[in-house]
Formats: structure tokens, sequence, C-alpha cells
């Protein structure tokens, strides 16, 4: 008889969802007019996080490959 690969179990609580951590966490901070410097994170990478994250709130970016890194801006 073939051993069970998985164990089904009930009861198990789902943790909360994440606030988010990192760079989301510091675009929800952001007032109009406010910007970060993102190192070692390419622009792309930078504006694909933020343009989801508009989408999802509401809120704009505008991202742009400065001396040693990204820029983020918070324009709306």
């Amino acid at each position: 008889m073939m051993a069970e690969k998985f164990k089904i179990e009930k009861g198990i609580p789902i943790p909360p969802a994440r606030e988010g951590s990192g760079l989301t966490a510091t675009l929800r901070k952001l007032a109009v007019g406010d910007s970060i410097f993102c190192r070692g994170i390419t622009q792309q990478s930078v504006s694909t996080i933020s343009s989801r994250f508009s989408k999802r709130d509401g809120l704009k970016f505008v991202t742009r490959k400065v001396k040693g890194g990204v820029r983020v801006w918070r324009i709306k």
C-alpha cells in the first residue's frame, strides 16, 4: 500500500493577511510630493510594483532611474 503524500487536517486557523512589508508598505505611507530612493532593485521592478499598487489603491506614482538606484514619487 502506498503511503499518503499529504495529510488532511481540520481546524487549522487561517493566519491574517500580511499588512505589507518593504516597498508596498512604504508606498502606502507616502504623501503627495514625497519620494523614496530604492537601491538594489531595477526600475522595471519598482515601476511594476507601484503600478499594481496604484490600480488597487487609486494612488499614482512616477519612477525615474537616478544615480545609484531608482526614485519613486507619489504624484496623486
